[in-house]
């Protein structure tokens, strides 16, 4: 019965790309008047599932190669996502805030313009916005943008630095320091009066500090960007069990030779574990 109405509407220019935005958007469309001279702000909060942004370095399914996702896992690479941003142009004045995860931070966020695909982009593209860097929650703020662009939200984060990467980087060190001290000392502490007492030094103090290191109730982003980082623990840990295994008797033929190679592989990592504390850093003003 309304059929002539509805053809009027759709013919009006913008009516399909306002609901197009809104679909993409699920947003509700409510009429909101306000006062004249009063402005009307309009907070709408939604969840999606994440994922990487679209990215030049990916593959065609979407998925880093796999060498950048172990530097991400190390923390040696900064985690990337993009957001996209259609009803960026619909008002005077758009803002977004984006929360990190608990345990990470955002090394920086950038609001970017794209062009409309059924659109000429012939106006002058709008400056990016950008906030601090090494905040918690991102705010970015765009105003009179023409409406032919939309907006894609380019999120960096990376682990805290304080917390977790620290005690990592900790218990790293620690671990080569008992090494290389027991090296010093390989003599002394495999005789039989000595090798129980420093075989309990060795396991207990580093497993102390990595026991604080386990999270269970740990956000899923989190425990990715950390994957690598817990890689290099069990590495540490592995030669302190090692070593122990020394302190008992086994392999006394070649303890010394043995002994050497555990300190090698606890420097590795404790070498490795001070990069994933130091990068990826946060870009200069």
């Amino acid at each position: 019965p309304h059929r002539r109405e509805w053809k009027r509407l759709v013919g009006r220019k913008g009516f399909m790309d306002y609901a197009q935005q809104l679909t993409e958007n699920f947003i509700l469309l409510v009429v909101a008047p306000s006062a004249p001279g009063h402005r009307r702000l309009m907070k709408l909060s939604y969840e999606e599932r994440l994922s990487g942004g679209a990215r030049s370095d990916k593959k065609g399914d979407g998925r880093l190669p796999i060498w950048k996702r172990a530097l991400e896992g190390l923390g040696w690479r900064k985690k990337t996502f993009s957001l996209t941003m259609p009803a960026v142009a619909l008002a005077s004045s758009f803002h977004v805030e984006i929360p990190a995860p608990p345990d990470m931070e955002i090394v920086v966020a950038r609001l970017s313009p794209r062009v409309l695909p059924d659109r000429s982009g012939s106006s002058k593209p709008p400056e990016d916005a950008t906030d601090d860097s090494l905040v918690q929650r991102a705010h970015l703020y765009a105003s009179n943008w023409h409406e032919e662009y939309i907006a894609d939200a380019q999120i960096y984060l990376r682990a805290k630095r304080p917390g977790f990467l620290r005690a990592a980087m900790l218990t790293g060190w620690l671990a080569t320091a008992l090494l290389a001290g027991g090296y010093a000392f390989l003599s002394d502490i495999t005789s039989s009066a000595n090798s129980q007492t420093a075989g309990a030094l060795l396991l207990v103090v580093p497993t102390f500090f990595a026991g604080a290191l386990i999270r269970p109730d740990e956000h899923r982003l989190v425990s990715a960007a950390l994957l690598g980082v817990r890689v290099l623990l069990a590495i540490t840990l592995l030669t302190l069990l090692v070593a122990v295994g020394l302190l008992t008797g086994a392999a006394s033929d070649v303890r010394e030779s043995i002994w050497l190679g555990a300190l090698g592989f606890a420097g590795v990592a404790a070498v490795a574990l001070s990069v994933s504390y130091v990068l990826p850093r946060p870009p200069r003003e």
